[in-house]
Formats: structure tokens, C-alpha cells, sequence
């Protein structure tokens, strides 16, 4: 599959994740429910995400079309990307700092994997873009648009599923207490 074309893939899931998290959240945050701040920050950062990969995917696109050498286009493209791989990673951490998670897998996450993986991925953007160990290809560069996907992708099932499995607790509890009290007889 040609490089444009992959791109041109990438921007259609980024947006239609960015759309989706939307619909999704218009519904399940509707007036009077219980919104979280880390609720709030997880549907902002799938809808940034899902936009700027379809930015990202679409911009070397419209470099090519000035007639740009490939491999520049790969290097200018990561340098940017790198940039604001960067900056988005500062601005999460910022954020979450102030979201309280209850689960230590959650906070493992949240706080040590995504900002590892994050700066990684930058390092290899800018080395992509500088031309030392990659030599501004295009791989690197589709990497640091599928990650993030995948990112927003696990939220997104996050965001659809977790209030399912909550339903499901609520009432496989009321079960039990129901049980109880007839085995009580009250």
C-alpha cells in the first residue's frame, strides 16, 4: 500500500474516532450526570487525538503536492509531529495531575507508560526529522500516528463499555441483596 493512501486511511479513523467519542459522550454526559474531571480529559484527549492524527496524516499530503521531495516531507513532517507530540504530552501531564484514579493499573498507565511511550515516540520523530538513526522514512512516521490511534481507540471502548459494565454490577448486587433479604425472610 502506497504511503498516500495509508495516510489517507489513518485520517478517516482519526476522524471518525474524534466524531464517534462525541456522539458517544452527548450521550452518556447528558444534564445532571456525573461528569468527572478525569472523565472530561479522557473524551478531550480522544477527540484532539483522533484530530490531530487526521492533521498529521493529511499534511504530508498537502507538502507532496508542492512537488517536495519524499524523504524532506518525512523529515519536516516528524519535526513537527515531534514537536507537538511534545507539547501534548506536556499539557496531559499537566492535567493530570489533578485526576484522582482509584485503580493502580489506571495510575500506572495514566502516569508512567503513556508519557514513556509518548517522549519515546517523540525521540524517534526528532530522529527521524534530523535524519540519525532513521533516515526520514516514512515507518517512523505512520508509527507516530498508530500509536496514539491505539490510545484513543482503548479509551473509546473504555468510554462505550465501562457504563455497561457498571450497569451490570448495579444489578448483579441488587440480585444478591434481594436473595438475602428473602433468605432473611424480610
Amino acid at each position: 500500500m502506497d504511503p498516500t493512501d495509508q495516510l489517507i486511511v489513518l485520517t478517516e479513523v482519526g476522524v471518525a474516532l474524534a466524531g464517534f467519542a462525541g456522539v458517544v459522550a452527548s450521550f452518556r454526559f447528558k444534564a445532571g450526570a456525573r461528569v468527572s474531571r478525569g472523565n472530561v480529559l479522557g473524551l478531550s484527549m480522544m477527540i484532539t487525538i483522533g484530530l490531530i492524527v487526521a492533521f498529521f496524516s493529511l499534511l504530508p499530503l498537502a507538502l507532496l503536492n508542492f512537488g517536495l521531495e519524499r524523504q524532506l516531507v518525512w523529515g519536516i513532517c516528524s519535526g513537527l509531529h515531534g514537536l507537538n507530540y511534545t507539547a501534548f504530552g506536556m499539557d496531559t501531564q499537566r492535567r493530570l495531575r489533578k485526576v484522582q484514579v482509584r485503580k493502580r493499573s489506571s495510575l500506572w498507565m495514566l502516569k508512567v507508560l503513556i508519557p514513556i511511550g509518548g517522549y519515546g515516540v517523540a525521540v524517534a520523530l526528532y530522529l527521524n526529522a534530523m535524519g540519525v538513526v532513521f533516515h526520514r522514512e516514512f515507518g517512523v512516521y505512520f508509527i507516530a500516528l498508530v500509536v496514539p490511534l491505539i490510545l484513543s481507540g482503548y479509551m473509546f471502548v473504555r468510554l462505550v463499555v465501562h457504563p455497561l459494565w457498571k450497569a451490570v454490577r448495579e444489578r448483579e448486587s441488587l440480585g444478591k441483596k434481594e436473595r438475602e433479604d428473602r433468605g432473611t425472610g424480610t
